[in-house]
């Protein structure tokens, strides 16, 4: 038997070639892809994983809204210098926005039935202010003889609230014979007025004595008046 090797034959062969063209042709393409060819279609699900990633490549709008990784928190940096400081507010209703005093140590006595100035003080309302002012009295006193001696405070002239006028005893004699006629006593009276207008304001204190035949001394005597804001 003729045992000489079979050739292939000529079909055999051209399949052969072109098998061979179609295999390297496949390898060309996969390895020499053009630019830009490959984009999300392309790659499978989970296919980039971090070792496909460039170390420091990513920047915070690769990432979703919220879901960008957070570092640890950083040590507290220095205090900042302090701010400057802000304007003065308005004054609330019912703070003292001005007040005044008036002193006397040395006894003063009267017996006259006219009014006489002991004192004054002056409070200020600041502009775009309404208030109310309040002034008290207070005096070491005595009243002798006669009815009744009478201490009264003026705002600008006018008398304070309640208006008495010389109805009222700041201090009065004792009873006849009662040795309590001649004692010194602390006495005091408060007065006010509501819906004082910005401006300079005088609160005075004056005396008098009703009857006309009281003697009335005052000494170590103090007038002090304030002015909170009312609107």
């Amino acid at each position: 038997m003729d045992r000489r090797r079979r050739l292939p034959s000529p079909s055999m062969a051209v399949a052969l070639i072109a098998l061979f063209v179609a295999l390297s042709g496949t390898g060309y393409a996969v390895t020499k892809l053009p630019n830009n060819s490959v984009g999300t279609a392309q790659l499978k699900n989970n296919a980039v994983t971090s070792a496909k990633i460039k170390n420091g490549s990513l920047v915070g709008a690769d990432f979703q809204g919220g879901r960008a990784p957070v570092g640890p928190v950083g040590p507290a940096g220095p205090a900042g210098a302090a701010g400057q400081q802000g304007a003065t507010g308005a004054a609330g209703t019912g703070a003292a926005v001005s007040f005044g005093t008036a002193v006397g140590d040395s006894p003063t006595t009267t017996s006259s039935t006219a009014l006489a100035t002991l004192g004054s003080a002056t409070v200020t309302i600041p502009a775009g202010i309404t208030a109310t002012v309040i002034a008290t009295f207070s005096a070491e006193s005595t009243c002798r003889n006669g009815f009744w001696c009478t201490v009264r405070l003026f705002l600008d002239g006018t008398e304070m609230n309640p208006e008495d006028g010389n109805n009222f005893a700041f201090d009065a004699p004792a009873a006849a014979g009662d040795p309590a006629s001649n004692d010194y006593e602390a006495h005091s009276i408060t007065r006010v007025r509501t819906g004082v207008a910005a401006g300079s304001h005088t609160i005075t204190a004056q005396i008098q004595v009703f009857g006309g035949t009281e003697t009335f001394r005052l000494d170590d005597w103090s007038l002090v008046a304030v002015g909170y804001k009312q609107s």
